[in-house]
């Protein structure tokens, strides 16, 4: 005598429907969450924040004369690029960078001299 009950396929693939249609649903009315890519001006300062607070760490062990730098514009130091990194900030032109939110990072060497971390064009 065979049973009567639903076929382990029909279960399996309801259940994946469900799961599906919940993330679906979560994501809508979620916005996004951490899908989302736009930052916030204030999350993209923050980011402009620490990456240049990264660059000064690495600045105070260093000495100035082991950097180009074009004028007073440091363009080399480890961690530039996350500085320059482009961002999609909410209100700007996608692809922004922290000297586009008007961000400026100055760092100290180890041997006392002061310099503006620039980007390049």
């Amino acid at each position: 005598m065979k049973s009567q009950g639903l076929p382990i396929n029909f279960i399996v693939i309801a259940a994946l429907a469900i799961l599906i249609l919940i993330l679906v649903v979560g994501l809508v009315v979620g916005g996004g969450g951490a899908f989302q890519r736009t930052l916030s001006p204030s999350a993209a300062r923050s980011n402009c924040e620490t990456f240049c607070s990264r660059i000064q760490t690495h600045a105070s062990r260093e000495d100035s004369t082991d950097y180009p730098a074009i004028g007073e514009s440091v363009t080399t130091l480890n961690g530039h690029n996350l500085f320059c990194a482009e961002q999609d900030i909410e209100g700007l032109e996608a692809d922004s960078t922290c000297e586009d939110l008007g961000i400026i990072c100055r760092v100290t060497f180890r041997d006392g001299i002061t310099r503006e971390v620039g980007c390049p064009e």
